[in-house]
């Protein structure tokens, strides 16, 4: 929504600033990578190539910190053999290769680097599986296990907030967390989010390890595209992008939550959280009896949590302005035509999900609903991921760093990510895999993130946040708490219609 006078000025020169230079910028970038291309083959033949458009994407400063790191958690029961999990590493992933010989997923023997402007995958300068695929180790080099709940949580912090990956490695690890009685452990993928997205990393990374699932009818959410309809949404993509960047550099909140990031020096770092899963039929009974979208109930519950959260006293203090609330809503444009790799394959939109104190839960449903039907149509979808695809890792990063990514980063709250995952359960050399949680990786400027995951008959969630706007783990717990409810309360509203 335009809120200012300002707004509709901004959004009409997106426009004409769009079209009037987007032409001649795309001929130079095509001719600038051109010649990249040509110096990275002189100088390092075939062990070197230019990082595709959306990888480059978490290369960009500020991206690149120890907060914007994947991080991926598959939870076990009973124990694995560490060298069982290197096997499988090394067999189905390091060492896998396609028909003709080639490796399959060559980045996991490269690095990140910038030549030339542009960011790059190199030959990494070491390379040792022990170190990638290993227990996570304290500063003495002893393996780390937990005891209980608490204890694993505390583990799972210091991982998450371990240091970024040197720069001469690849930056991937899976490290082995065991339960001291045995019965229980997880094993967590960490790696830089130019590696893969979330989709890659539960559709790749998790089935190469896993054992022969039977059955499984993989993530819901990616459907068949044809060309025809591909090419069609692409097109009208290209002509909704500048109503997409008008509408990204128009929202700016302000809450108690954005406004910690202006102290003078914040604290570093993020706290990630979560509880029992969410039954899943509670949530698909909201959706079928309201005939919404599956993340219009997710975004709901979200908006009315936070917008909670912001009225606690301690929270509240702080706080001068609109409490605006907008999220940047990961989506994945995966299809089933696609062969799963490491890569990423991902787009977003930003927008306003602050409720209205007015309605009732039901009510703010089909507002929700209403906003989710429009924001998350296809040419809107395709319209972010095509200008990401057009215009990411084509100029000096040095541009779109200082000029660009500010200006689309620094106004939202929140990430929000959901996707519909495998309704059969993994196995892992023969024990079940019964939860997945995904850590929402965050810029800088983005202090609080949810991702959703269903799996099984259960909806995962997990909430992440910077320590500049949640001082202690405990904030995040309130958090989640009201998360849960909150769908409770959704489902007896809907429920109560009956």
């Amino acid at each position: 929504m335009f809120r200012t006078f300002t707004d509709v000025v901004t959004h009409t020169l997106c426009f004409l600033v769009f079209f009037v230079t987007f032409i001649p910028s795309l001929l130079f970038s095509m001719l600038w990578k051109l010649i990249v291309r040509v110096l990275l083959y002189l100088e390092y033949g075939s062990n070197a190539e230019l990082m595709a458009a959306c990888d480059a994407v978490s290369a960009h400063k500020p991206a690149p910190s120890k907060e914007g790191l994947i991080n991926a958690l598959f939870h076990i029961r009973g124990s694995i053999p560490l060298k069982e999990i290197r096997r499988r590493v090394s067999e189905n992933l390091v060492c896998a290769q396609t028909v003709d010989g080639r490796s399959l997923h060559p980045r996991l023997m490269r690095s990140v680097q910038s030549k030339y402007g542009l960011y790059v995958w190199t030959q990494a300068e070491t390379f040792d599986l022990h170190w990638h695929v290993d227990y996570f180790r304290d500063e003495a080099g002893t393996k780390v296990t937990y005891k209980n709940r608490e204890d694993q949580l505390d583990v799972i912090q210091k991982i998450i907030n371990a240091p970024m990956f040197d720069s001469k490695t690849s930056p991937w690890r899976v490290l082995l967390v065991n339960k001291e009685d045995g019965s229980d452990c997880i094993l967590i993928l960490r790696c830089h989010h130019s590696m893969l997205d979330g989709g890659a990393a539960f559709m790749v990374v998790l089935p190469a390890v896993a054992d022969q699932i039977k059955g499984s009818d993989g993530f819901g959410n990616i459907k068949p595209l044809p060309k025809v309809v591909r090419m069609r949404n692409e097109m009208l993509g290209m002509l909704c992008v500048p109503h997409i960047m008008s509408r990204q550099l128009c929202l700016s909140d302000d809450n108690p939550l954005r406004s910690a990031a202006n102290a003078e020096e914040p604290p570093c770092g993020k706290w990630c959280y979560w509880s029992d899963p969410i039954p899943l039929a509670k949530v698909t009974e909201v959706r079928k009896k309201t005939n919404v979208r599956f993340s219009a109930v997710l975004i709901t519950c979200i908006g009315r949590a936070v917008t909670r959260y912001l009225k606690l006293p301690e929270v509240a203090k702080t706080h001068k302005g609109n409490p605006m609330i907008s999220a940047y809503q990961a989506v994945s444009m995966w299809t089933r035509e696609d062969v799963p790799r490491m890569e990423n394959k991902i787009t977003g939109i930003a927008s306003g999900i602050t409720p209205n104190p007015s309605k009732n839960a039901l009510e703010q449903l089909l507002e929700a609903n209403e906003n989710q039907e429009h924001w998350l149509r296809q040419e809107f979808l395709w319209g972010s991921y095509t200008f990401s695809n057009l215009t990411t890792n084509t100029v000096p990063h040095v541009i779109p760093e200082k000029f660009i990514i500010p200006w689309l980063l620094g106004g939202v709250t929140m990430f929000v990510s959901s996707a519909m995952g495998p309704s059969n359960f993994f196995t892992v050399n023969g024990n079940e895999v019964y939860s997945l949680t995904g850590i929402m990786p965050l810029p800088p400027t983005t202090c609080l993130g949810f991702i959703l995951l269903s799996y099984g008959d259960k909806l995962a969630v997990s909430v992440t946040g910077r320590k500049y706007a949640f001082p202690e783990l405990e904030d995040l717990k309130k958090l989640d708490t009201m998360l849960h409810e909150e769908f409770d309360i959704l489902h007896k509203a809907i429920v109560a219609q009956d």
